[in-house]
């Protein structure tokens, strides 16, 4: 941090530069990454600005281990039933589009718009900032914590649809097969990546559920538009008319909803277990915060 020409190597040097604009000239300005006018500004950007993106970029960066763990390991569970023949779990459009579409959006907006306390609250409790200070946030053991959770997941995710479907007709007679089990998957893993949002964000708007919707939306959407190529160039490809086979099966939404329920079980139970048994200041404030707005 400088405000002069001769604070520019120092500033060149550090991670991240930042240069007051004063008496001394622009030269720190020129040579920072963030610039700012007076130096009281500096208690905004690092307290309140630098806080809130330690905890976004965390966020995002567990998030982004966690699903595809959810979503991965799915594969080697289905290695033990096919002898490791290399046979894919999911279709290869679905691997293809699955953190392009379905799962990628909804982060993006908790790395930019999410927030955990007020700029209030954090400016008039100070000691919150620690937590960036000490790594709290992004610590090994949190990293293991997303990604058993993202282990357990898949479980239910591969197991629930593969063993109840097995050699299963449905309502029109015909058999299941194994990419119907595997699209019954699909759905789950694409539910439930987008519904961990809700459990991690803590500040929510307009562009949260709108990205959401549309990561859910975007996965039957192209599961439409590909079932339409097969129909028309494969039309014997055992993935062609797969969509309208499972919206007129019952048990297709009670699937669904029993496996998202089951893999959301341990989100719940952790997160009600940290944040009731053991809350840390920012738990504590933000409940806090709810209490002075609902008075109000």
């Amino acid at each position: 941090i400088g405000d002069g020409a001769n604070d520019v190597p120092m500033i060149k040097m550090a991670h991240i530069g930042i240069g007051i604009q004063g008496e001394e000239g622009c030269q720190a300005v020129s040579a920072s990454d963030y610039a700012i006018g007076q130096f009281r500004f500096l208690a905004w950007l690092l307290i309140v600005e630098g806080r809130y993106y330690y905890g976004r970029i965390a966020t995002l960066f567990l998030y982004s281990f966690y699903k595809n763990f959810a979503f991965t390991l799915c594969h080697v569970w289905l290695g033990f039933f096919s002898l490791f023949s290399g046979q894919t779990f999911f279709n290869d459009m679905m691997i293809s589009v699955f953190n392009m579409l379905f799962a990628s959006f909804p982060i993006l907006i908790i790395g930019i718009f999410d927030r955990d306390l007020s700029p209030e609250t954090v400016l008039r409790n100070p000691h919150v900032y620690r937590y960036g200070q000490t790594n709290a946030k992004f610590r090994l053991r949190i990293f293991w914590k997303w990604v058993i959770i993202g282990a357990l997941q898949s479980f239910p995710i591969a197991f629930i649809p593969l063993f109840y479907y097995e050699e299963k007709p449905l309502q029109n007679g015909k058999m299941t097969g194994f990419w119907y089990i595997t699209f019954v998957s699909t759905t789950c893993v694409v539910l439930i990546a987008n519904l961990k949002i809700f459990l991690e964000g803590k500040l929510f708007n307009k562009y949260h559920f709108a990205t959401v919707a549309f990561g859910i939306f975007s996965f039957f959407t192209v599961t439409l538009i590909y079932e339409a190529y097969l129909q028309l160039y494969y039309p014997n490809d055992p993935i062609a008319g797969i969509l309208p086979t499972a919206f007129s099966d019952p048990s297709y939404y009670l699937i669904v909803l029993i496996v998202t329920a089951i893999a959301m079980i341990p989100d719940f139970v952790l997160r009600a277990i940290s944040d009731i048994d053991f809350p840390n200041d920012e738990v504590t404030l933000r409940v806090q915060e709810k209490m002075a707005k609902n008075r109000k």
